[in-house]
């Protein structure tokens, strides 16, 4: 009877201890409880619905509604799903992973997630008033505003849209929690893009386009580091204010490189900083059909030095026999070196006959060649406030009915050019003024003119940078 009563004593006992202890189920079990891994995944992270959190017990077995709260300390590192209040930092579990990055000018939003394969991941998102995410709609579950990831993790990328009234700048937090119970957060900074949209590089017209998204009253510093060979007009330094384009003309010294990249950079009133790598190139030099051409054989220049400017023709839909005039125009702050027209390709003697004119035997029948003193004197202003040359180039045969005709592209002549005023020039030709200023004929003396004279051509450079004294 003793024994019995001690049981019943103990029991007693057993049951004030649950009483006491705020009640609840007893789970008696050797062994750690694992998530099930024979549940199949589906390939759709939204087909599985996700259940109400108040109609589960959540995974920790607490109602939802009493469940503790998410913490506010911003420090980053896995947790329990159950935190003590003092919400030490716990270690990882293996292959458990949380990582975001964001992206200025591209304004993108790269969360990177790698769990076990077999549970699900959750990812909240808080994002500053004004600011939304694109992208990544398949995962995204509307009911609990929030993101679904399955089978192992992986990459999400989004896209940050600023409304026109959202602060410049602001801060996400990122709150990963996995059906295990672990918790994650990860929080950075985000801004409003102010610096690089576009950098279009214009191939033919040999300039670069760089579009800031700058605020209105906004002060924009760009820096730009060109590659030795290669110059940006007006200096490496420009400012913008507001938003707005920044168009560059770009020239690169003749037998450089084909392709270059450029840094560039942006800050500021704030002093935040954006960095770019911009790429240019150019094509091999090529005559397009029908077109005439005029390039400078050295693009970078200082005042006072000779350049050699070439005239070249593409193929012609009719035979070339004479050039009776080439209206070659350039900025104001040229001249035309005396005795300097010479026929065919650059760096040969005058009486060579090459280029196009590799049939014609040399002079003094090969060409009628315009006084170099008259050449140089002669000065004439276009409506424009260009300076047009008038040249011309005849080949001069004593049986011109046997003349072999120009029907292939090639160089027809080169000249100097001397340049007394810092700057960029741009070579071009002129049609008309007054008289007839750039056309050719054929045997028979029948004008014609070519069909491009823009001077506008891919492969061929069309710049010239002038320094000054003194400088690199």
């Amino acid at each position: 009877m003793v024994a019995r009563w001690v049981d019943i004593g103990v029991i007693a006992a057993i049951g004030l201890l649950i009483v006491a202890c705020g009640g609840g189920t007893i789970l008696v079990s050797d062994q750690t409880e694992e998530p099930a891994i024979d549940q199949p995944v589906a390939e759709n992270p939204l087909e599985e619905p996700v259940t109400d959190d108040t109609d589960n017990q959540g995974d920790t077995g607490q109602p939802a509604d009493e469940q503790s709260p998410e913490p506010e300390d911003p420090d980053l590192g896995w947790r329990p799903g159950v935190p003590d209040p003092s919400w030490v930092v716990s270690p990882a579990p293996p292959n458990m992973f949380l990582a975001a990055s964001y992206d200025r000018p591209a304004q993108d939003l790269s969360i990177v997630v790698d769990h076990e394969w077999n549970l699900k991941m959750f990812l909240s998102i808080t994002r500053p008033e004004g600011v939304t995410l694109a992208g990544c709609e398949e995962y995204y579950d509307e009911k609990h505003d929030e993101y679904l990831v399955r089978g192992g993790g992986g990459a999400l990328v989004f896209h940050l849209l600023f409304a026109e009234d959202a602060a410049d700048f602001g801060e996400i937090r990122i709150t990963a929690r996995d059906s295990a119970g672990w918790y994650a957060l990860e929080q950075l900074e985000v801004m409003r893009s102010v610096y690089f949209t576009e950098a279009i590089y214009d191939i033919a017209g040999q300039d670069l386009t760089i579009t800031l998204d700058a605020q209105p009253n906004q002060r924009c510093l760009l820096e730009l580091t060109p590659p030795a060979g290669l110059a940006i007009a007006g200096g490496n330094v420009h400012e913008r204010i507001g938003p707005g384009q920044i168009r560059l003309d770009v020239v690169v010294d003749a037998g450089r490189a084909e392709e270059w990249e450029v840094a560039a950079l942006v800050a500021d009133e704030l002093n935040h900083t954006d960095r770019r790598i911009i790429e240019l190139w150019r094509l091999p030099l090529g005559f397009q059909e029908n077109a005439l051409h005029a390039y400078p054989l050295s693009t970078i220049a200082h005042v006072g030095d000779p350049v050699c400017v070439v005239i070249a023709t593409g193929a012609l839909a009719q035979p070339l026999q004479y050039v009776n005039g080439v209206g070659l125009t350039v900025e104001a702050g040229a001249r035309l070196a005396k005795n300097s027209l010479n026929p065919g390709a650059p760096g040969h003697d005058p009486n060579c006959a090459d280029g196009v004119w590799g049939e014609l035997s040399p002079p003094p029948e090969g060409f009628l060649i315009p006084d170099g003193e008259l050449l140089a004197g002669e000065t004439v202003v276009t409506e424009d406030d260009r300076v047009l040359f008038n040249l011309n180039m005849t080949p001069y045969w004593e049986d011109m009915e046997n003349a072999p005709p120009v029907d292939v592209d090639g160089v027809l002549f080169n000249v100097k050019l001397v340049f007394d005023e810092p700057g960029l020039y741009t070579l071009g030709f002129m049609d008309f003024l007054t008289v007839k200023r750039t056309y050719y004929s054929d045997i028979d003396c029948t004008e014609y003119g070519w069909e491009d004279i823009t001077n506008r051509h891919l492969g061929v450079p069309f710049k010239l940078l002038v320094l000054g004294e003194g400088e690199e």
